[in-house]
């Protein structure tokens, strides 16, 4: 069916030399038209690539425009959601990691002894006492535990026969502990050297009576301050506490000035650690360890009744 229309040549004479136009549905895709059916045509489809790129140009631009007029704020969201957070991946795995907790702890303590000589941050300092003896080992009482064959194989330690201590009466556990403990451990090595640099509790470095004892236990302990003095250091600076301190002058003394700090950090909750620590604790001392040789090359240890010793963390 074709439609038709023919111009009025009275009321536009320049149209009478045109010739009459045909418009017929089929040039226009469809193809039948019945009599009472709804003619439509299809839509272009709304969502367009050229329209999913102008989108995310545009989104882009705000982006970009927003983080140049509004550092500030995008630098405490950045600090909250990505490089302000450890990253998980590469971790090795432990067996206290799903038991951690934190807490917010005040740091002006740490930075009293500075403008008063007689105050102590904590129980752990000051001059040796017996009081602090004590704090000191309560606090390394939990620092050993018996690590399953699992434990060892996630936390990628190698298992080595007679080589990686293996508990007695115990199949598949082996000594193990957590690496804050070495490193307070290690601290405690250096604090007690301070303080008992005495041939009678500790060989001297350097002098003492008995050149050949000292000469042996010396070197010895030498090497374990110098690995403890490098353990120390590497923590600190995997943790890089980033708190920022101030500085101010002491009253009695005008040319010198120290650190004090009103800052909080967020911590590892210290009874956390403990309790987890208690509750697979072991004595290596009362619980024996398997011998890492046949008894036959320990006859005299054997007849004495003693064990292997350990040169512990």
């Amino acid at each position: 069916m074709a439609l038709e229309y023919v111009v009025d040549k009275k009321a536009n004479p320049e149209a009478a030399y045109r010739p009459i136009s045909t418009y017929t549905i089929e040039d226009d895709g469809i193809h039948s038209l019945e009599e009472g059916t709804t003619c439509s045509r299809s839509r272009p489809p709304i969502f367009t690539f050229t329209k999913a790129y102008m989108v995310f140009v545009h989104v882009l631009a705000l982006s970009l425009a927003c983080l140049l007029l509004f550092p500030d704020h995008f630098d405490k969201l950045n600090s909250g959601l990505g490089r302000g957070l450890a990253p998980a991946g590469g971790r090795t795995w432990s067996p206290f990691q799903k038991h951690i907790a934190y807490t917010t702890v005040s740091n002006t303590g740490l930075f009293s002894a500075h403008y008063d000589p007689d105050s102590q941050s904590s129980e752990f300092s000051g001059p040796p006492s017996p009081e602090q003896e004590k704090a000191w080992e309560k606090l390394l009482k939990p620092q050993f535990f018996a690590a399953s064959r699992e434990e060892m194989n996630r936390a990628g330690e190698a298992i080595i026969q007679n080589k990686t201590v293996e508990m007695l009466g115990d199949d598949d556990r082996y000594l193990a502990a957590l690496g804050v403990f070495h490193e307070l451990h290690c601290l405690s090595k250096i604090r007690r050297h301070l303080f008992f640099h005495d041939p009678a509790t500790m060989p001297s470095l350097y002098h003492g009576d008995d050149e050949t004892r000292n000469d042996k236990q010396g070197d010895l302990l030498r090497k374990h301050l110098y690995h403890c003095l490098d353990t120390i250091r590497a923590s600190i600076m995997c943790q890089a506490n980033p708190t920022m301190l101030s500085f101010q002058w002491t009253e009695d003394i005008r040319n010198k000035a120290f650190p004090r700090s009103q800052s909080r950090s967020v911590c590892v909750d210290w009874n956390s650690v403990e309790q987890w620590g208690i509750s697979r604790m072991v004595n290596h001392y009362v619980t024996p360890v398997k011998w890492p040789y046949p008894r036959k090359h320990h006859e005299k240890e054997q007849e004495q009744g003693s064990g292997p010793e350990l040169i512990l963390p």
